[in-house]
């Protein structure tokens, strides 16, 4: 694996090596310890299986002296306050009481490389780091960007950048389209979506869109009709 690969687990972007993570919802950026790496990486890859604390402590035993069990703990519950995974709702680790930890995480996404990418859906902003708001919204985006790709010519490549640090990955002097994804989270189950579609080479603003969706429209398995007009619509006016 190059270390240039990273992937995405839920609403984070992480590095290949888990040294680091990019918030995709511009909520910072975290660095992890040799300690959380190990953590990181050993739960990682054993998805939807039990892991030991007594596991976890054999990886991390020489990250110091006076390791215990408790030291466990103590780094589990800093990985989650980096990234924003609550004990009692978690995305990434869930807790299996008197065994030990399990990442629940949906399996990783590679990211491919920028570079060739001809629209570029994102910055996307105003979602949480996590729970259900963030993953309905992530599903959104996602389910945007493919149906972008049936519409588009097999040439135009499309990708999904989560925060405005990751489009200095971009040549922006090339010709390239950028839509912006705003969330605006409103009461009764209504979301606004704002999309705001660029020329990025030009610097200029081409069109906005405003949204106002329902759960259905938000959830995974419906509304495809509907962003299948919207991609379509899209791409006509642009």
């Amino acid at each position: 694996m190059s270390k240039d690969e990273r992937y995405r687990f839920g609403s984070w972007l992480f590095a290949s090596d888990f040294s680091r993570a990019n918030s995709l919802n511009e909520t910072g950026d975290v660095a992890f310890t040799r300690a959380e790496r190990a953590i990181l990486h050993t739960l990682s890859n054993r998805p939807g299986l039990v892991v030991s604390r007594d596991q976890l402590l054999d990886r991390i035993s020489g990250e110091g002296s006076d390791i215990g069990q408790r030291s466990v703990d103590f780094l589990i519950n800093r990985l989650r306050r980096k990234l924003g995974d609550p004990a009692r709702n978690p995305n990434f680790i869930a807790t299996q009481y008197g065994e030990g930890y399990v990442w629940i995480a949906r399996e990783p996404e590679l990211v491919a490389p920028f570079e060739d990418a001809h629209v570029i859906v994102g910055p996307v902003q105003g979602l949480a780091p996590s729970g259900d708001g963030a993953e309905r919204g992530w599903d959104f985006v996602r389910r945007f960007a493919d149906e972008l790709r049936n519409t588009l010519h097999e040439d135009r490549k499309v990708r999904v950048v989560a925060s405005r640090d990751a489009m200095g990955e971009f040549d922006l002097s090339k010709p390239r389209v950028g839509i912006g994804v705003k969330f605006l989270f409103s009461a009764a189950g209504r979301t606004d979506v704002v999309l705001s579609v660029s020329r990025l080479d030009k610097q200029t603003l081409l069109l906005t869109r405003r949204l106002a969706l329902t759960g259905n429209e938000l959830c995974s398995k419906s509304g495809g009709a509907f962003m299948a007009d919207l991609a379509t619509a899209l791409v006509d006016q642009v």
